[in-house]
């Protein structure tokens, strides 16, 4: 079975007319099945057509839509599915345990196995249950990583493994909603935290990290964070190789400017708040210093940051027992 992130990124590359073809897609067949009794005919129709016909131009993130008109993937006006009857949901399987916890900084991949686990169904069926309740819940998404809140969750409440999933991408609905956050932006805000949270090692970093990324996109530089290498090529080890750096997928900030096409992990509460509130610098370059405390050192030159990177390489030299070295340097 290919991983959720090994999922999105085949999507961002081949674009739409890819995602009607993917597990992400194929999945969601079994999930408008198992809905909720109390939803009529109408709303479970429209859960078919939401995945099953603009779900590819969502998550392939290259065709537009507007709100109540869908573009298929051919490029073309969907028209709605319709039905004449409720459809007769299948025996949902028992839920097995009464609460999940998913930590931040997570992907889907940890997120469709927690849910997996509680409720005794395949990994596909659960993310497939976080796609259908993306689509419906955060049409504004690119992808559906991300969008399922960290947190503990009673499950109690939730008699299937969609009604979860709705729970967690709800529960990050409310978050941009109290925050007053802008429909329109709330995708490169969670892009944007997801990189903040896989970089930060402190609290007080993620403001900062925040303000590099903004000034690296306002002068048009490439990101060059490894933690989004680390998401398509997810090995173990604190540093990334040349090889790693050099692999060709959208995900690759190395090679690619801008954003990346989605997010790579489920954000913090703390680290959207540093997105919408970066802290106030003309940093362009950040390191860590010491990788057991965490200090990191920001430069607004190249020079200065080749002098912060000699300091990581020095505590490195001092601790080489405990920490993997980088092949690629």
């Amino acid at each position: 079975m290919n991983t959720a992130h090994e999922e999105l990124e085949r999507i961002a590359r081949a674009g739409a007319g890819h995602f009607a073809q993917s597990a992400l897609a194929s999945g969601h067949a079994d999930v408008t099945r198992r809905v909720r009794r109390h939803r009529t005919a109408r709303a479970a129709a429209t859960t078919v057509a939401g995945i099953g016909v603009i779900g590819g131009a969502t998550w392939g993130g290259l065709a537009a839509f507007g709100q109540g008109n869908a573009l298929a993937p051919g490029g073309t006006l969907a028209s709605p599915a319709t039905t004449s009857e409720s459809p007769s949901p299948s025996p949902a399987p028992a839920r097995i345990e009464d609460a999940v916890t998913v930590p931040s900084a997570h992907t889907l991949d940890f997120v469709s196995t927690k849910l997996s686990e509680a409720y005794g169904v395949s990994q596909d069926d659960a993310l497939a249950a976080i796609t259908a309740s993306v689509r419906e819940l955060a049409p504004e998404a690119s992808t559906p990583e991300g969008w399922p809140m960290p947190g503990t969750f009673d499950l109690t409440v939730a008699p299937t493994v969609r009604d979860a999933a709705d729970l967690m991408v709800s529960a990050r609905v409310k978050e941009f909603t109290d925050l007053g956050v802008p429909r329109a932006d709330w995708q490169t805000v969670i892009t944007k935290a997801s990189l903040v949270e896989r970089e930060a090692k402190l609290d007080v970093d993620r403001p900062k990290i925040a303000r590099v990324i903004d000034n690296r996109l306002a002068k048009g530089m490439k990101l060059e964070l490894d933690s989004t290498v680390k998401y398509i090529s997810p090995v173990e080890g604190v540093f990334t190789t040349d090889a790693d750096r050099a692999i060709d997928s959208p995900y690759n900030t190395y090679l690619y400017q801008g954003l990346p096409p989605g997010a790579i992990a489920a954000p913090s509460d703390a680290s959207i708040r540093a997105v919408l509130n970066p802290a106030e610098g003309d940093w362009l370059f950040f390191v860590t210093v010491n990788l057991d405390t965490g200090e990191t050192a920001y430069a607004t030159t190249f020079a200065e940051h080749q002098a912060n990177v000699q300091k990581l390489q020095q505590w490195v030299s001092e601790h080489a027992a405990s920490v993997p070295p980088d092949p690629g340097n």
